[in-house]
């Protein structure tokens, strides 16, 4: 049952507050989602900060994608 938009939004929170209050171990499972995510945002951001890429880089990586035969 595909759900698109604001009614997949909240049905995709409505199913996250049932799992969360039916389910003690959904507390748990809940955090330590957030905060494995927000560890991985924030790897992911200082990696990009680290080693920013050239423009010639970015140029290689789209001449790459148009390049690419699309499957």
């Amino acid at each position: 049952m595909p759900v698109a938009g604001v009614g997949g939004f909240l049905l995709t929170l409505g199913v996250i507050l049932i799992a969360v209050i039916g389910l003690p171990i959904g507390k748990w499972f809940l955090l330590g989602a957030v905060i494995l995510g927000v560890g991985v945002v924030g790897l992911l951001r200082l990696g990009r900060k680290l080693k920013p890429r050239t423009e010639v880089e970015e140029a290689q990586l789209n001449i790459e994608r148009t390049l690419a035969p699309r499957r």
